[in-house]
């Protein structure tokens, strides 16, 4: 099974795993409710993006971000 961060390396996105050991004050930190916590956090581009986002949906998020 690849990781999530390998697809997303062999999609072209610039990767960088880190594992700290609060991750609850990194979510909060990064503006993230409680409530909406997840299991994986990628912070991109100003966005911290909870769980399990297929990367088309996340190409889109930046696509139209760039956009406005």
């Amino acid at each position: 099974m690849r990781l999530p961060a390998e697809i997303a390396r062999e999609a072209g996105y610039r990767v960088m795993v880190e594992d700290p050991a609060d991750m609850a004050a990194v979510k909060e930190h990064a503006g993230v409710p409680s409530e909406l916590a997840s299991c994986h956090t990628a912070l991109v581009a100003g966005y911290a993006i909870e769980g399990h986002v297929p990367l088309p949906h996340l190409a889109g998020l930046l696509r139209d971000r760039r956009a406005t």
